[in-house]
């Protein structure tokens, strides 16, 4: 079952939705980094490696020293690049559902869970 091109159709509206805040506040919030990452995993594992980059380096203008992109862009050979994804994506990858970015001290909703 092939799920990379329902990802990539969900982490484009992510990303949508975090350009249009980028464009209202001026600047991008530091968890905003994980929807390019994902966009661009989603393309690798549709084998999209072209793709891929492009998101990763459109990511570097908000992003310029995340090492995670850096990871990412330093593969240039697709299959070495497949491998790393499927390492970090892979079946059986435990995925990090901490929530705390989204109400740390930099947060631009931290004010709307502290009111609750």
């Amino acid at each position: 079952m092939r799920h990379a091109p329902k990802s990539i159709e969900a982490f484009q509206r992510c990303l949508a939705i975090q350009e249009k805040v980028i464009k209202e506040t001026g600047e991008p919030q530091p968890h905003f980094v994980r929807g390019y990452l994902g966009l661009g995993d989603a393309y690798v594992k549709d084998k999209q490696f072209e793709e891929a980059r492009g998101i990763w380096r459109s990511a570097e203008a908000h992003f310029p020293d995340d090492p995670h992109l850096k990871q990412r862009l330093a593969l240039t050979d697709d299959k070495a690049l497949g491998k790393f994804v499927d390492k970090e994506r892979g079946l059986g990858v435990v995925v990090n559902t901490d929530l705390t970015i989204l109400w740390g001290p930099e947060s631009v909703y931290r004010d709307v869970f502290e009111k609750r």
